[in-house]
């Protein structure tokens, strides 16, 4: 009876090892993964999307020079997208990184438990999420800016525009916007 009880224990923890294995692949397979997650793996892409475009200017410039010409009159917009890529990725890089090694394998924090390491560095992978989306909005508006200025549309009735919205919504999202500041400043003082 003993070693049957025994086999049962065995099957039993074998089968919860192979649902635990089956469920962290479930997860795996649900998370997008990002293959560009070092610098490295950025100067890769750099470096592959730079040969590509010298390799296109050179079909280009063998195969019809007037094509050549034509690539070479957008090529101030796409260098300001290509700058752009590369600016938002590095902060994206570097901020995943801080959070890893924020996060990492600290214990979790006390309920009541206010000073200690690992409630400050969940706080601050609170902000940099935050700070990773407002340096991609920074960039993609500052693109979008200076591509228009390339293109020739003039861009003064946009920030005018912009800056009335912004009064607007500043006045009626008074203590919403309060709120998000206050809160963000308690994060970033502990």
């Amino acid at each position: 009876l003993a070693s049957a009880q025994a086999d049962g224990g065995a099957h039993d923890s074998e089968q919860a090892q192979r649902l635990a294995l089956e469920e962290e692949q479930a997860r795996s397979q649900m998370i997008p993964r990002r293959t560009m997650n070092s610098f490295e793996a950025l100067a890769r892409r750099v470096a592959g999307i730079l040969a590509f475009v010298a390799g296109a200017y050179a079909f280009f410039f063998i195969w019809d020079n007037e094509s050549a010409l034509m690539l070479e009159s957008y090529a101030d917009r796409l260098l300001i997208i290509f700058i752009g890529y590369v600016i938002y990725h590095a902060f994206r890089i570097w901020i995943d990184t801080k959070i890893e090694a924020e996060v990492g394998d600290q214990p979790e924090a006390e309920l009541g438990d206010e000073g200690s390491g690992a409630s400050s560095a969940s706080r601050l992978a609170t902000l940099l999420p935050l700070f990773r989306n407002f340096v991609l909005i920074v960039v993609v508006v500052t693109i979008v800016l200076i591509v228009l200025m390339e293109f020739g549309v003039n861009v003064g009735p946009l920030f005018a525009g912009a800056g009335i919205v912004g009064v607007a919504v500043g006045f009626g999202s008074q203590a919403l916007v309060r709120d998000i500041f206050a809160g963000a400043f308690f994060l970033f003082d502990d």
